[in-house]
C-alpha cells in the first residue's frame, strides 16, 4: 500500500470514529430562556464543550425544529417565544447556527434534517416576484484527499436533497418572471429538471469564470460555475446593455456568490426581486433563507 493510500485510509477511519455518541431523551418541559442561560454558564464554567452542553444543544434543536403552529403550548411546560427559532437560539448563545450544527454532527453523527431546516426558515414571501435568484444548498459531499488542498470535514451550511429542491414553489409572477438558478458541474442535469418541475422555460446559461478552482485527479480544473437563466411567462428587462452571459469575478468564501452578479441583475432586471437561500443581503433584493 502506497503512502498516499495509507493517508486516505487513516482519514476515513478518523471520520468514522468521531461520530455516534448516545443521544439524550427529549423532556416534555423545556424553556428557551433557561436553556440559553444554562448553555452560557456551562461554556463559561468549563471553557469547553462537555456532554452536558452537547445534550442541551441537541434537545434545543429538537424543540425548536417544530414549526410554531405545532409547538406545545405553555401548559405542557414548554416555553418558546414566538419570534425565536434554532437560528436565533444559536445567536443568543454566541455562535452561528452552522457552527453549532457541526458540533452536533461530530458528536451524534446526525445532520440537521430538512424538516428542521424548513421549520426554522421563514415562510416564503406572499408577493409575486418578477426576478428570482435561487442558490440552492445542493447535496455536495467532501472529497477526501491525500494531499492539499484538503476540504473541511463539514461544510458550514446544511444541504438539501435534489428531490426536495425540485419540490420548491417559486413565488413568481406568472406573467413575467426571470429565474436565475446557481448550479455546479455535478448538478447541471438536476438543475434542468428543477426548471421542468418549476414550470420555467430554459433560455441560456451564464458562466462565472473563477480565478482557480478544485481539480480531480486526471480531470480538468473546475474554474467556473453556472447560472441557468429561464423564464416564466414573458421575459422583460429594463436594459440589456453590457449584459453578458460570461463574467469574471473573484472567489469569496465557500459557496459565496460574487457581488458583481447581483449588481448586474439589479441593474438590468425589473422589481420585485427575490434572492432565495441568500447568504447576505444585496441592494434591490428581498432575501429568503437561513443565512440572513
Amino acid at each position: 500500500m502506497t503512502k498516499k493510500h495509507q493517508i486516505v485510509k487513516a482519514k476515513r477511519k478518523e471520520d468514522s470514529l468521531m461520530l455516534k455518541s448516545e443521544r439524550p431523551s427529549i423532556p416534555k418541559k423545556w424553556n428557551y430562556r433557561v436553556s440559553v442561560k444554562r448553555i452560557k454558564q456551562l461554556i463559561y464554567k468549563w471553557k469547553n464543550l462537555t456532554d452536558e452542553v452537547f445534550d442541551e444543544l441537541y434537545i434545543a434543536r429538537k424543540k425548536l425544529s417544530q414549526k410554531a403552529a405545532l409547538r406545545p403550548r405553555d401548559t405542557s411546560g414548554t416555553f418558546i417565544p414566538v419570534d425565536k427559532n434554532w437560528t436565533t437560539y444559536c445567536e443568543d448563545i454566541g455562535h452561528s447556527r452552522q457552527v453549532v450544527n457541526v458540533w452536533l454532527l461530530r458528536k451524534f453523527g446526525q445532520k440537521e434534517t430538512t424538516s428542521q431546516i424548513t421549520g426554522s426558515t421563514p415562510s416564503l414571501p406572499k408577493n409575486k416576484y418578477r426576478t428570482i435568484v435561487v442558490d440552492p444548498p445542493w447535496p455536495i459531499q467532501r472529497i477526501p484527499r491525500a494531499e492539499r488542498p484538503n476540504q473541511p470535514k463539514d461544510y458550514a451550511y446544511q444541504t438539501m436533497e435534489v428531490e426536495e429542491i425540485q419540490k420548491l414553489e417559486l413565488p413568481a409572477s406568472q406573467e413575467n418572471c426571470n429565474v436565475f438558478l446557481w448550479v455546479t458541474h455535478k448538478f447541471l442535469p438536476a438543475a434542468f429538471e428543477c426548471f421542468d418541475r418549476w414550470g420555467v422555460r430554459y433560455v441560456c446559461t451564464f458562466v462565472w469564470h473563477k480565478p482557480g478552482g478544485f481539480q480531480v485527479y486526471q480531470q480538468p480544473q473546475r474554474n467556473c460555475e453556472f447560472v441557468l437563466f429561464g423564464v416564466i411567462g414573458k421575459s422583460k428587462f429594463r436594459t440589456t446593455k453590457n449584459f453578458k452571459c460570461c463574467f469574471a469575478a473573484k472567489r469569496g468564501k465557500h459557496s459565496e456568490k460574487p457581488r458583481e452578479f447581483y449588481e448586474t441583475i439589479e441593474r438590468v432586471s425589473l422589481p420585485l426581486r427575490l434572492d432565495m437561500f441568500a447568504r447576505k443581503a444585496h441592494k434591490g433584493f428581498k432575501v429568503w433563507g437561513l443565512e440572513v
